[in-house]
């Protein structure tokens, strides 16, 4: 780029991460990609205007159009990572991750956008199997009010929401005797390696114009699965 010798040193860290990043950066907020760039949101304001556009916004539609992303996927990709969960490894992820669930005193569930739909499913389900849980999209709400054993369970494709990596790191501080849990489709990602269990299963993200539009079946599958053991649990111990 012909403007990239005006850029200060921090401003070349950030354009040098949106090269080596052009299909992650695609779907990033300002926050996300200097979070991810260790600069500020106005260091990236300013790489923008110095390379020629009004704001990041208008940089980010422009590496778009050069940027082609396929990350498509079909119905039998979907059906695929449904009969995987039958296998013997998620099968085992799934008996220990319910037996978690089984022992927490509350639960709480955390999913931002179309995950915090899943959440909030989730929370009826897991009620509905006798426990005790909550669900929220807000990033900023924690419920402090609960008491005993906290099992925190987070849902996001990606694995890379910064609303949620936040929000784990205040549960590892303020609830360092708490138990975190993430349901995602990136094995590599930020929450599978900061949670103590997680299930991974292997579907592409779905990106549209920016926005994270991957399917949540396989999310839903995996919380009536988990709902199914909680409920068996509770029966046997009536029994």
């Amino acid at each position: 780029m012909e403007d990239y010798s005006l850029l200060s040193d921090k401003e070349r860290d950030a354009l040098d991460y949106i090269l080596k990043h052009k299909k992650e950066v695609l779907y990033m907020s300002m926050r996300e990609l200097a979070h991810q760039s260790h600069v500020s949101t106005a260091t990236i304001n300013r790489m923008a205007h110095k390379l020629g556009y009004m704001n990041f916004v208008a940089f980010k539609h422009s590496l778009k159009q050069k940027t082609i992303v396929d990350m498509s996927y079909d119905s039998h990709e979907i059906i695929s990572c449904l009969n995987g969960l039958e296998e013997d490894y998620y099968a085992d992820k799934l008996d220990e991750m319910a037996s978690i669930l089984y022992e927490a005193d509350f639960i709480m569930i955390y999913g931002i956008g179309y995950s915090g739909y899943v959440a909030k499913y989730a929370s009826r389900r897991f009620i509905d199997a006798g426990k005790i849980a909550w669900a929220t999209n807000d990033p900023f709400y924690y419920n402090h009010s609960l008491k005993g054993h906290r099992v925190n369970l987070f849902i996001s494709i990606s694995g890379e929401t910064i609303e949620l990596v936040d929000i784990l790191n205040v549960c590892k501080s303020e609830y360092p005797d708490s138990v975190s849990l993430c349901i995602t489709a990136n094995m590599n990602s930020t929450l599978v390696h900061m949670c103590d269990y997680a299930i991974a299963y292997p579907l592409k993200m779905n990106l549209r114009d920016l926005i994270n539009k991957s399917s949540q079946i396989v999310n839903m599958a995996i919380i009536e699965k988990l709902a199914f053991h909680l409920h068996e649990m509770s029966q046997n111990v009536i029994k």
